[in-house]
């Protein structure tokens, strides 16, 4: 674990392998390892950590939660939708995992895959912690009014992002 705070991935890896070996149940042990992995690009070993660290302990929001980002990524929608889930339900409180799920209940193009009632109570709980600051995340809250039919409010919250992104020096 120093190795990895320490930014020493390539030599963390062997590492956390070998202390995989010694304990290999421990699902702390192989989510620090899928994240060294990811950092390194090995994202197919990454997924088979994050896996197996899900099957030890199915309430580990970080595997859950990397799990969902590399689904999001390889376009496998339904699966990111049910590890943010499930990330959320270990750590409710999580504005990354808020909005990212909020995003893909409200802009993904598979009317299918989109919620807007689901996603506007994400997107506003993962604003309310973050106090109404954070221009993605507000911009995401208006994504999510919009696919509910609140255009109204769309709109204020899409000027609102707008205000905190250019107030944060943030043009794009």
């Amino acid at each position: 674990i120093f190795l990895v705070a320490q930014g020493k991935a390539d030599e963390a890896i062997p590492e956390l392998a070998w202390a995989l070996k010694i304990e290999p149940k421990d699902p702390d042990t192989r989510t620090i390892l899928g994240v060294t992995l990811l950092a390194r690009n090995r994202t197919d070993e990454a997924v088979a950590q994050f896996s197996e660290a899900v099957l030890l302990q199915a309430t580990n929001a970080l595997a859950n939660y990397n799990l969902a980002l590399i689904y999001q990524g390889r376009k496998q929608t339904r699966e990111a939708v049910e590890r943010f889930h499930l990330a959320l339900k270990a750590q409710p409180n999580w504005p990354e995992t808020l909005n990212n799920l909020a995003w893909i209940l409200a802009a993904n193009p598979d009317a299918t895959v989109r919620n807007g009632s689901e996603a506007v109570i994400l997107a506003e709980r993962a604003c309310k912690l973050t106090d109404y600051k954070e221009p993605l995340l507000v911009g995401t809250l208006a994504a999510a009014y919009a696919e509910a039919g609140r255009f109204q409010d769309a709109v204020s919250s899409a000027e609102k992002a707008r205000s905190l992104a250019l107030a944060a020096g943030r043009e794009a």
